[in-house]
């Protein structure tokens, strides 16, 4: 009836509708309007509790799109344009030249929170610990910053990397590479605008040598939330060609590492070992039972440590460093987001047996740790 009136061109004073006609355009009318409304909210359904205190990242949380689907936009944004350069510059400049003593951790743990707010991560403290000099105790503290997951929050994932330095030269730039790729994988993370189902925290973790005690303090601390972490990644050994990572010995996480962070194929073949390193930020985690997953790289790769001295940092090979970015972001947020668990943690006569099999029971002897860990002060509680 409508398309007759339009060919007629009858003038408005002869136009008539009939009841049901006007019935339909008004309903018609309506779902117009009310399409851009209802397409425009995003309605999480059954909201976790607490999930308006999750953060929002530079787009809207979407609660659909997978890892696999987030991951080739991760690597694009951590091998472009970032900051990570000038983060690296800036603390080996801060902590360069310097023995490790409280004055250098304080002033890179000050730096470290303001870096890691400005990558996007608005929960980031302090935690103040005792550290081992050797030679007494000093007063240290850790950093720590935190994504809230979307449906477990109070279940993480922890990306951590080692803060101090010993002095310049290399061992202060690899450390400075380490925490600069963990704060720039904070970065990615948040831009990315999604939230992971469970927490992704970040630590940072102090202590100098001869006894590297930020991430002992940090476990004992937490202790009674461990069985809430889902697995520890450490990055560790400065730029070199990320090739995969350690497991701990732990052969029972093999399967579920390749299956879960299969959208790392993209970036190059990962290769996961059953190392068991006694590094300074990992062990205590192994020793508390958390699944962990430590660098393995290729060190001939890294050239940075061929001259001495915080201007090595130009040796830097910044697309390795990029690299390890886009690894450590795209695992931390797979891990966080997978549907299931990646692993158990384990009991105490397991992990003993892994120390047994692994030969972390005479590394722990011949370094004198293994008092604490037969007395309970170290490690998984009997």
């Amino acid at each position: 009836m409508i398309t007759k009136v339009l060919e007629s061109h009858q003038p408005p004073s002869t136009f008539r509708t009939s009841r049901r006609v006007r019935a339909s355009v008004l309903l018609a009318c309506f779902l117009v309007l009310l399409i851009p409304i209802v397409s425009g909210q995003n309605i999480p359904i059954n909201p976790a509790p607490g999930f308006g205190q999750v953060p929002q990242g530079a787009g809207a949380c979407s609660v659909e799109k997978s890892c696999a689907d987030l991951a080739p936009l991760m690597i694009q944004s951590a091998l472009g344009p970032s900051p990570l350069e000038n983060n690296l510059r800036e603390l080996v400049d801060l902590t360069g030249g310097q023995s490790t003593g409280p004055g250098v951790s304080g002033r890179a743990a000050s730096w470290a929170v303001a870096a890691l707010r400005r990558a996007g991560v608005d929960q980031v403290h302090t935690e103040k610990f005792k550290a081992d000099t050797g030679g007494g105790s000093a007063e240290s503290e850790n950093v720590v910053g935190e994504i809230r997951g979307r449906d477990k929050p109070d279940e993480f994932v922890l990306l951590g990397a080692h803060l101090d330095s010993e002095g310049s030269g290399p061992r202060a730039l690899h450390n400075g590479s380490n925490v600069a790729m963990v704060i720039d994988a904070a970065r990615v993370i948040h831009a990315s605008g999604n939230v992971p189902r469970r927490s992704i925290r970040f630590v940072l973790f102090t202590g100098g040598p001869p006894h590297e005690s930020g991430s002992q303090a940090f476990a004992h601390a937490h202790r009674a939330e461990l069985d809430r972490m889902v697995a520890g990644i450490f990055i560790d050994c400065g730029a070199g060609h990320v090739t995969g990572y350690s497991l701990g010995g732990r052969n029972d996480l093999l399967a579920a590492v390749g299956q879960t962070l299969e959208p790392l194929r993209s970036i190059g073949a990962m290769t996961y070992t059953l190392d068991a390193p006694a590094d300074p930020d990992n062990l205590d985690f192994e020793l508390e039972g958390i699944p962990t997953l430590v660098t393995n790289r290729n060190v001939a790769s890294d050239k940075s440590s061929d001259r001495p001295g915080p201007e090595s940092v130009d040796g830097v090979n910044r697309a390795e460093l990029k690299r390890s970015v886009a690894i450590a972001a795209v695992a931390a947020y797979a891990l966080a987001d997978a549907s299931a668990r990646l692993g158990h943690r384990q009991t105490r006569a397991e992990v003993e047996q892994l120390l047994r099999d692994s030969g972390l029971e005479q590394i722990l002897k011949n370094d004198g740790g293994w008092t604490a860990w037969e007395n309970g002060g170290r490690g998984r509680q009997p």
